[in-house]
């Protein structure tokens, strides 16, 4: 079995184990560690990405502490900022869906909205500028690849196995 059947059974599994857990919570509205299911499934997520990221990758011992910390400084900052954006947006929808639509409202929530994405654009970068003092250029490239796909490709795979279109051990 190669790596990439490997790589699909484990987040297949984990999805599961996951989805296990959750619907377990939902019935006593929590999990035992009194994390919601909400942020259990954030969670979950996170854990995945950097094990698939640190196996993209193929760190070594000196890169692998150096690059954790940055990294998950970085995706706690993404986090806040993206959740800071979403509500932003939530209240610009709001907004625009009163009677009396105020177009300075509207003009100050565009504008707070624009200068979060620019934000969370400029962390990015931020996050480049740390990690190329000790990544390869071709981890450099791998990691870029890798935040371009993920999702997307974790939202396939999740598609294909709820539609019964892909066997876990053969994709």
């Amino acid at each position: 079995m190669n790596r990439t059947r490997i790589v699909i059974f484990m987040v297949f599994v984990l999805f599961l184990a996951g989805f296990y857990s959750q619907s377990m919570a939902q019935g006593r509205g929590m999990h035992q560690n009194g994390m919601g299911v909400h942020e259990q499934r954030a969670k979950n997520l996170e854990n995945l990405r950097m094990l698939k990221l640190m196996e993209v990758l193929d760190l070594s011992d000196e890169q692998s502490p150096r690059f954790i910390e940055a990294y998950a400084s970085f995706r706690k900052d993404s986090r806040q900022i993206n959740y800071d954006i979403q509500s932003a947006v939530d209240s610009l929808a709001r907004i625009l869906a009163s009677p009396k639509i105020d177009n300075d409202l509207v003009t100050k929530s565009i504008s707070q909205i624009t200068s979060l994405k620019a934000k969370r654009e400029q962390r990015l970068s931020d996050l480049h500028n740390k990690i190329e003092s000790f990544l390869t250029t071709e981890q450099m490239g791998k990691l870029v690849v890798f935040e371009e796909r993920f999702e997307r490709e974790l939202l396939e795979c999740v598609r294909g196995f709820r539609m019964g279109q892909m066997d876990p051990m053969n994709p």
